[in-house]
């Protein structure tokens, strides 16, 4: 199962790091690192978000766009003016408060060496890459008809209350039972077609191995206080 790590190393053919290096003036070994830095608040801040079903929905209404799929392919993209509104706006809902993304880029700035003001400029990027990245690996996996219909829900429906209420029905209906496993509701013993699809997302938000335990442990800390 691919990690979020793994997810980034593959976007763009497998060159996303001297892509970004090249946009941000900076070698591709500082990319990678900052790769390696940003990714464990990404996980954790992912994670977190879909513990309610409401933040599920819209996280994966957000995967269902071709936006950040492209941006996952193509470095243009995913440094467009699009690509980053797009990926500020995915940061937004897992974090919330703009002063979290500068405290996290402060932390990885100590494990990095580079500035956070750079760091804070480059998340955007990272979070549209690797959202397209999830899409794809979900498509892979053999859930392509299913992001169809999510993509489809998040734009039908009387305002947005009904589309994401109609969304989250349908993820419910989808992933048999997923919600109550999260929340440990009624439905908490899903169906085993529920609880692969929740391991396999839970899985795929990993940070990988190669996460420094320490730095890891210093971005929990930044999200609790936020909680």
């Amino acid at each position: 199962m691919a990690t979020l790590q793994d997810i980034l190393q593959s976007a763009q053919g497998g060159k996303a790091a001297e892509n970004l290096a090249e946009r941000f003036g900076i070698s591709s070994e500082q990319a990678h690192a900052a790769i390696q830095a940003l990714t464990p608040a990404l996980s954790v801040g992912l994670e977190r978000a879909i513990q309610n079903p409401g933040n599920l929905s819209i996280i994966v209404g957000q995967l269902t766009s071709n936006l950040h799929l492209t941006s996952y392919q193509n470095a243009a993209a995913a440094q467009s003016e699009a690509g980053v509104a797009g990926g500020s706006t995915i940061l937004s809902h897992v974090f919330g408060d703009p002063n979290v993304i500068g405290q996290i880029a402060q932390q990885a700035s100590r494990v990095t060496g580079l500035r956070p003001e750079l760091l804070v400029q480059m998340l955007p990027v990272v979070a549209t890459m690797l959202a397209g990245g999830l899409m794809n690996s979900l498509k892979s996996q053999g859930f392509g008809n299913i992001l169809s219909q999510l993509g489809s829900g998040t734009t039908s429906g009387a305002g947005t209350h009904a589309a994401t209420g109609g969304l989250a029905g349908l993820l419910s209906s989808i992933f048999g039972g997923l919600f109550g496993a999260i929340t440990g509701g009624a439905n908490a013993s899903a169906p085993s077609g529920g609880q692969s699809g929740l391991d396999a997302l839970r899985k795929m938000l990993q940070p990988g191995s190669a996460v420094d335990p320490q730095h890891h442990a210093a971005i929990g800390e930044i999200l609790n206080r936020r909680a």
